[in-house]
């Protein structure tokens, strides 16, 4: 390995929600990180590996988790086949496994600089020559690409270097350990769209300060992604409530792709500790917080199957789904609650721009009139239509559901 390449030890990059970054802080402090820092999109830490996937198996906000192996400069395409194929991959992934590559972009760490190399499906050739090349130097033999279901995702992030002078650009090699990306709670339905990335109604719950104490109300929920999100907020469960039912069943279960790689599996007393990091968290006993998750829907069809897919994850106890009209719902509960929505819009329903500015308002004046104590906050892309809930609005926030643009407000209800 040439000199002037870095190689990482325990450093870990996790992604999240452009806006949810603080919020995603407190959750790697939880596992007590030796150092980490914040930057746009996500969190760079060092800790342990165990850390590092006890951190995976309970973010809420995070949309995935990478370990960082390797980092250094380039100045042209020819550069960067030297330095791939110095790397000894062997001890990455193994010959028998799959693998595929992904290659991002970024500015220069002080956003003046762009990179310069333009065809990143060039890039990942280069890349991927590079591995194979050192493969079958070390192997005799070269590993397969499998775009679909690889087991090994080699991630490559490219960033020009601060010096206004250099042409060099930094790159990061990095592995993948989650595979489908943490939002994938195994709880939406197949054929369910959901108009929100579920670790983004993670963030808002607690943007909102919701700690389980109150009730929560949405009486728009649809497919339940609030709901479902409360309910694993409030019970401090792990995230993945499929891999839960299914981990409970068979603790060797192939769920996330750190699972697959020659660090795991090579290291018994790191298969161990996720496997009894899994089963305490699994047993820890509910939080004894005397508060109701509660799903309203006008579509009749949309809550039966909502409700089917709650008992079918075993819990019909802890959410209940409704047919109601966001526009007319009595308060079921005696004590606070919080209302929280994310309304349709133009892009989602097919309605006038007069039919959903009256929707809005008549949001705001149901809750006005029914739910005094409590207090709600409504998620949109369109700000004209928040604009219509006449009511005063208490904290706001811009928040990015993928590439769109959003607002969350809130306003208590006097």
């Amino acid at each position: 390995m040439k000199a002037h390449t870095h190689k990482f030890r325990n450093q870990f990059f996790i992604s999240c929600s452009k806006g949810l970054e603080e919020e995603l802080a407190r959750e790697v402090q939880n596992v007590n990180p030796k150092n980490f820092l914040v930057t746009k999109g996500g969190i760079h830490f060092e800790a342990y590996p165990e850390r590092a996937i006890e951190l995976l198996l309970h973010s809420r906000i995070g949309s995935r988790i990478f370990k960082k192996y390797y980092e250094f400069e380039v100045k042209n395409e020819k550069d960067l086949y030297q330095f791939t194929k110095d790397i000894k991959w062997k001890s990455i992934f193994t010959i028998e496994q799959t693998f595929k590559i992904v290659v991002t972009q970024s500015p220069s760490s002080k956003n003046k600089k762009h990179s310069k190399f333009k065809n990143t499906l060039y890039l990942s050739q280069v890349i991927k020559d590079g591995i194979v090349d050192r493969f079958q130097r070390d192997c005799g033999k070269r590993p397969f690409v499998d775009v679909k279901n690889p087991d090994a995702i080699i991630h490559c992030h490219f960033s020009p270097n601060d010096n206004p002078y250099s042409q060099k650009e930094v790159v990061t090699i990095s592995l993948d350990l989650t595979g489908a990306p943490l939002s994938n709670r195994g709880y939406r339905l197949p054929d369910a769209k959901a108009p929100l990335r579920e670790n983004l109604a993670a963030g808002i719950l607690d943007l909102l300060d919701w700690d389980g104490s109150e009730n929560l109300i949405d009486p728009m929920c649809g497919t339940g992604s609030f709901l479902f999100e409360a309910y694993i907020k409030k019970n401090k469960t792990p995230t993945n409530l499929k891999a839960n039912k299914w981990l409970r069943d068979n603790p060797e279960k192939i769920i996330w792709n750190f699972q697959k790689l020659p660090f795991f599996l090579k290291d018994k007393k790191l298969i161990e500790n996720f496997q009894q990091t899994f089963q305490t968290a699994l047993d820890k006993p509910e939080e004894n917080q005397k508060s109701f998750i509660l799903g309203f829907d006008n579509q009749a069809r949309e809550v039966e199957k909502t409700q089917k897919n709650i008992a079918k994850l075993e819990l019909s106890n802890d959410i209940e789904v409704k047919v109601g009209d966001a526009t007319n719902l009595e308060n079921p509960f005696s004590t606070p609650s919080l209302i929280l929505c994310n309304p349709p819009y133009g892009q989602r329903i097919s309605a006038t721009s007069t039919d959903l500015e009256e929707l809005y308002f008549q949001l705001g004046e149901n809750a006005k009139k029914n739910f005094k104590g409590s207090r709600l906050a409504v998620i949109s892309s369109e700000i004209e239509l928040l604009k219509c809930i006449s009511l005063r609005a208490e904290r706001k926030w811009t928040l990015y559901n993928g590439p769109l643009k959003c607002q969350l407000v809130e306003y208590p209800l006097h």
